[in-house]
């Protein structure tokens, strides 16, 4: 697409620049304006003319085309990463992430499940719809939570997986704080089913070297209601 875009950037400096040449000589060069007064070459002009104008014209409407489908393939790209109810990344984006641990994890690494713990009840006691918006809610309290060291994912049901591998422990303290946070400011507008946060957290230490995996199933077993 890029390549495409600057072929046509390219064709549309072409085009200028012929314009430019073309009024130059018009106006500058005596022997043309004489020349421009036959009939015949007035004619040979207008199509001249014809033809830059349907040049500007078809650069316009593959740059406009471009635009579009520039919007649908982001749109697809988006779509293929993020989860549709959450809108954060989904278990194939996530399971990406986890990958690249595989091949280089950092020493200082902490992986941390948070999951919506009273969903069930939501979707039994109100509606499904109800526990379906609770979801997205929660979902976009902990994209609102996490800061630039964190990547967040939907890692299943009502299961997120909060990953970082900077500063470990102050970063995941200070995104715990801020989920909860902003947990007893959404419960306090009673119009809407309260929402209960359990998390489970495991992170590397000196003592015991753990892979991710091994790190997520860990934060997967202490996982209890915060």
């Amino acid at each position: 697409m890029k390549k495409l875009q600057s072929l046509k950037t390219i064709q549309l400096v072409i085009l200028v620049i012929l314009t430019i040449l073309s009024f130059l000589l018009i106006f500058t060069d005596v022997d043309i304006k004489v020349a421009l007064s036959i009939p015949a070459v007035r004619k040979l002009r207008m199509l001249l003319w014809f033809s830059l104008a349907a040049g500007y014209l078809f650069v316009f409407l593959d740059y406009n085309a471009m635009k579009k489908a520039g919007e649908q393939l982001t749109t697809a790209e988006n779509k293929a990463v993020s989860d549709t109810l959450s809108k954060i990344a989904n278990r194939a984006a996530l399971d990406a992430k986890i990958r690249t641990y595989d091949e280089n994890q950092p020493a200082d690494l902490a992986c941390m499940i948070l999951r919506l713990d009273n969903l069930d009840a939501i979707n039994n006691s109100v509606s499904r719809k109800s526990g379906d918006q609770a979801l997205a809610d929660f979902a976009a309290i902990l994209s609102l939570a996490a800061g630039q060291n964190c990547f967040i994912g939907r890692n299943g049901g009502n299961n997120f997986l909060a990953i970082f591998d900077t500063d470990t422990a102050n970063e995941s303290a200070a995104f715990l704080n801020r989920i909860k946070e902003q947990i007893v400011s959404y419960n306090a507008d009673t119009t809407h089913a309260p929402l209960k946060l359990a998390m489970g957290k495991a992170e590397t230490d000196d003592t015991e070297k753990k892979n991710i995996h091994q790190l997520i199933a860990a934060a997967e077993n202490t996982c209890t209601r915060a």
